[in-house]
């Protein structure tokens, strides 16, 4: 998820010539996070913090240094932010779900503006241009929404669709707007992604008939490169679909990548690179600490393919491309290693801290391109 490029993260970096590339920009203990926006200057990190026995609302932005320019926790409600939107001014729209449901929060100056309830079942992604907020929910059985509120809360449209639908992420494309992730059918899952305009009309869409879903998504000059993993075969292999006005250009298909024991499990970001692609991949244990990173050409070929390795982490749950300049900086987020532990300790120990008692950690690390 990317609204932005990291133009402070040049500034920080000038001021520390003596850093290997190898070494972390910054590692940070942090709440638990269930979603990472890469933004002007930053990463936005929504989720919750441990408040006794109690889960409350949290949402940060930390510069590329690891400073806290930005911070509000919740103490007046359970739960947690499942998504957040950062505004010149002191505004930020939060996505906030808990026992009330699912609300849009508007903030400004850490206080509440406005709340707007969205479902009482679900929603999942929240994305503002400056003009309206989309927000895509799951209000009943089969029934799948995307709203588009006015920086007021009033309702500006809403397109809804008699389908089983969970978009991943939501972003700005030439049409209007991309919600990609995946469709529910006899209880498998399927990738789609579909464009609506700026009233919300359906443009077009894109659906796999293969089990699996759309990971990632960016898009570029050419138009849209969807980003999937698919299920069955071979362990977790992944497919790059070129879209152009909903339509089909090539499609380019990857086996799991194989490093000593482990294997690839989960495609993280994909970023618009040298008229191709940069890939994230996520492998398992015991590597678990590491991510694939693939360069493919602008028809998807492979270009090459090298690890990246955070040390500091027991496990990369989510990670984010921050491009700045010439230079590509990966941001990674997950348990710290003591949680290893706990999970080899097996799941009938119920008598010590569980994964869910460590705070997460944030790293991030220059991506050594290969050369040529």
């Amino acid at each position: 998820m990317r609204k932005g490029l990291g133009v402070l993260l040049a500034l920080v970096l000038a001021l520390l010539p003596g850093m290997a590339r190898s070494e972390a920009v910054f590692t940070r203990e942090i709440d638990h996070v269930v979603s990472m926006e890469t933004m002007e200057g930053g990463l936005l990190l929504s989720g919750s913090y441990a408040d006794g026995e109690a889960d409350r609302p949290s949402v940060k932005f930390l510069d590329f240094a690891g400073r806290r320019l930005y911070s509000r926790g919740d103490r007046a409600h359970d739960g947690g932010y499942a998504d957040a939107a950062l505004f010149d001014g002191g505004g930020c729209a939060v996505l906030r779900y808990g026992d009330e449901g699912y609300c849009v929060d508007f903030l400004r100056d850490r206080e509440t503006v406005w709340n707007r309830e969205v479902s009482e079942r679900g929603a999942f992604n929240l994305f503002c241009d400056g003009e309206r907020i989309l927000v895509d929910a799951a209000p009943a059985v089969g029934v799948s929404t995307l709203t588009a509120l006015n920086m007021d809360g009033a309702t500006l449209w809403e397109t809804r669709w008699e389908e089983s639908l969970r978009f991943a992420d939501i972003l700005a494309c030439a049409e209007g707007y991309l919600a990609y992730g995946y469709r529910v059918e006899a209880e498998e899952n399927y990738p789609f992604a579909v464009c609506v305009d700026a009233q919300g009309a359906e443009v077009w869409r894109c659906e796999g008939q293969e089990r699996g879903e759309v990971a990632a998504a960016c898009v570029d000059g050419e138009g849209v490169l969807l980003l999937i993993d698919v299920r069955g075969g071979d362990g977790w292999p992944t497919r790059l679909m070129r879209l152009r006005a909903g339509a089909v250009v090539w499609q380019q298909d990857y086996p799991s990548a194989r490093a000593e024991d482990a294997v690839t499990q989960r495609a993280l970001d994909i970023l618009p690179y040298e008229g191709g692609a940069l890939i994230a991949l996520r492998f398992g244990h015991p590597l678990a600490g590491e991510c694939l990173l693939r360069q493919v050409d602008a028809r998807g070929g492979v270009v090459a393919e090298w690890c990246v390795a955070f040390p500091e982490l027991y496990g990369v749950r989510m990670a984010a491309f921050v491009p700045c300049g010439e230079a590509v900086y990966l941001a990674a987020c997950g348990e710290p290693p003591e949680a290893a532990a706990v999970e080899t300790a097996g799941w009938f120990d119920k008598s010590g801290p569980t994964l869910g008692d460590f705070a997460d950690l944030l790293v991030v690390r220059e991506v050594e391109l290969p050369e040529g």
